[in-house]
């Protein structure tokens, strides 16, 4: 996939195929953020796009794959912080938009 694409995608798909956070907000009526619980998670914690890429316990496998896959091509990335990492992610270009797009394709319904 070029990189343009990627980087188009992956913020896309997050719309088209959703997070609690985006079913949510487009259900009439809408379901208030608080209520956009993640299913898969113990804690009550709002499943939105940073929480599915980085913390979600029902991707933690894959995830741990995307995180080994990256970190091969910048080895700073295990000292960033969760949202420092979700903000190099959806930012990135040509090997790490492809491994995150990827990851999203392969985790979402």
């Amino acid at each position: 996939m070029p990189d343009a694409a990627c980087r188009y995608r992956i913020p896309h798909v997050f719309r088209v195929y959703g997070c609690m956070v985006e079913i949510g907000r487009y259900r009439r009526p809408a379901v208030p953020l608080e209520q956009r619980i993640c299913p898969h998670c113990s804690e009550e914690v709002i499943e939105d796009e940073c929480h599915f890429i980085t913390e979600c316990v029902k991707y933690q496998t894959d995830r741990k794959i995307m995180f080994d896959s990256i970190r091969q091509l910048c080895p700073n990335f295990e000292h960033l912080t969760m949202k420092e990492k979700f903000i190099y992610i959806l930012s990135a270009e040509g090997p790490t938009a492809q491994i995150t797009a990827k990851f999203i394709a392969d985790n979402l319904p």
